[in-house]
């Protein structure tokens, strides 16, 4: 299990099977396209998809590293990646 804590304090835990999605934020253009987030991700360290690394902190920490905001599991909140100070694997 990934033990995640946020700057206020709080955390959140992920385990092999927990979903876990990822967005960049794109820049609007003037009268043309809105501010919008793009999925950069969808699934979790045990399916076999990028983040799937031989060390689990390895593929959450580059992923949240590289995208803007996440959620976790079915919880529709997001979460901004530079809210996050520390990842731990606990087990």
């Amino acid at each position: 299990m990934i033990k995640i804590t946020f700057s206020d304090g709080s955390s959140k835990t992920i385990n092999k099977l927990t979903d876990v999605s990822a967005w960049k934020s794109l820049d609007a253009v003037s009268n043309k396209e809105p501010y919008y987030g793009e999925m950069a991700f969808h699934g979790s360290y045990n399916d076999g998809t990028e983040i799937a690394t031989s060390d689990p902190l390895a593929g959450i920490s580059g992923l949240i590293g590289s995208t803007d905001w996440f959620s976790i599991g079915k919880d529709k909140t997001l979460y901004k990646t530079t809210s996050v100070v520390k990842l731990e694997l606990i087990d």
